[in-house]
């Protein structure tokens, strides 16, 4: 069975919700949505729906732009969702790669912010793997094929990312993948949106593996293991 043919079988089956970095939804919420062209290890290339909602009342600076509340990315392999609703345990994750191998599906993702990178275990380098071998799976770096290379916008976009998004879907009624790999490469990116990187990040705090504080959980929140600051507090989620 061809890799095409498989791709449009598992379409049948279910159409892919990838939700990254749920958000409590509010009511001052706005959308940003683009369909993106997506390079594979194969040089076969798909077109993904992506979709970023931002929550104004999500916590954030005075004069600070509404936060990103959720990314969902629609693609045709099984359903996959990452929830961000609980601040005892934050996923919030900023997806970088799609590709398949054998038939199965393989993501590559970062974690959006120091508490999320302490509750995935403060991986070094700092990205989380998965595949989908019946249901999602975590998977280690060592799992995780060399050949896959990011090929994805991160969640992150910001309004001059829009622009070219905006741009791009204009005039080719989608995000180009050469687009793409122009804009993770511009000046004051992280380096880790270059490329996979297999080798350990200098822990300084010039990267997310220096730069976040080590936190543990605690029964009240998370608090860092080197400070006397208050703990950051779980919210009570319950609903009346």
């Amino acid at each position: 069975m061809s890799k095409q043919h498989w791709r449009l079988k598992a379409a049948k089956i279910v159409g892919l919700l990838f939700i990254l970095g749920l958000g409590i939804r509010a009511c001052v919420i706005t959308e940003f949505s683009w369909k993106e062209e997506v390079f594979l290890h194969d040089g076969s290339k798909i077109i993904i729906k992506r979709e970023n909602i931002y929550d104004a009342n999500l916590r954030r600076e005075i004069g600070q732009h509404a936060l990103l509340a959720e990314q969902i990315i629609r693609f045709r392999v099984p359903t996959w969702k990452t929830n961000n609703r609980s601040d005892e345990q934050p996923e919030s994750l900023n997806v970088l790669s799609l590709d398949f191998l054998d038939n199965i599906p393989y993501l590559a993702t970062t974690t959006g912010d120091c508490l999320a990178y302490n509750k995935w275990g403060r991986p070094n380098p700092p990205y989380i793997f998965f595949k989908y071998v019946g249901e999602w799976q975590r998977i280690s770096m060592e799992e995780f094929p060399e050949q896959f290379k990011i090929n994805l916008l991160p969640g992150g976009i910001t309004e001059q990312d829009k622009k070219k998004i905006v741009s791009d879907r204009k005039y080719y009624g989608f995000l180009r993948a050469e687009t793409v790999a122009e804009m993770n490469k511009e000046s004051g990116r992280s380096k880790q949106f270059y490329s996979i990187i297999r080798t350990p990040f200098p822990v300084d705090r010039m990267s997310i593996v220096g730069g976040c504080m080590k936190m543990i959980r605690i029964k009240n929140g998370w608090t860092s293991t080197d400070s006397f600051k208050a703990p950051l507090p779980i919210k009570n989620t319950t609903t009346q």
